[in-house]
């Protein structure tokens, strides 16, 4: 063997173990993305069982941090886990629930969102309107410790539901 052919054997001998290293970390790389999806479905699951039991509010100030955002119709941004929850206080008792329809995950396993239906069934019924109903979009970062926390959070109505 000449010593150009054996120096490109020794090459691709080396190269072979590299590329299916490539292939291996593509599938571990798919495999985070993949529990961190199933985990973010369960994030946003428990933020609405939160939010049914204990209220909005209350929901917002456990699963949102200082760096968190609210992008509330017709408003200003809000900034903050105290300023959120500020915001979201009073009101009328509402009940706000929501299902998350699906999840992704950056291949980096720390960002991802959560896009799916809400409800806002109002305990004072206001001009016949028993539910209002519309789509939302979550945006989470994974924290130092694991947990998810809402970094950015927006939703739209659609037309109101007759009781």
């Amino acid at each position: 063997m000449n010593p150009g052919a054996k120096a490109l054997a020794v090459g691709l001998a080396a190269l072979i173990p590299a590329l299916g290293g490539c292939a291996s970390g593509a599938k571990a790389s798919q495999a985070l993305q993949e529990r961190g999806r199933q985990e973010l479905l369960a994030a946003d699951a428990e933020f609405s069982q939160e939010s049914v039991r204990h209220g909005f509010a209350a929901a917002f100030a456990r699963f949102t941090n200082n760096e968190s955002v609210v992008l509330p119709a017709n408003s200003e941004p809000i900034y903050g886990r105290e300023a959120i929850q500020r915001s979201l206080e009073g009101g009328d008792g509402a009940t706000v629930s929501w299902k998350p329809v699906a999840a992704t995950v950056a291949r980096g396993g720390d960002l991802g969102y959560t896009w799916g239906v809400y409800e806002v069934r109002s305990k004072a019924v206001v001009s016949g309107t028993a539910a209002k109903q519309g789509k939302y979009l979550t945006v989470w970062s994974r924290q130092p410790d694991g947990t998810w926390k809402v970094a950015a959070d927006i939703g739209n109505e659609k037309a109101e539901l007759k009781p």
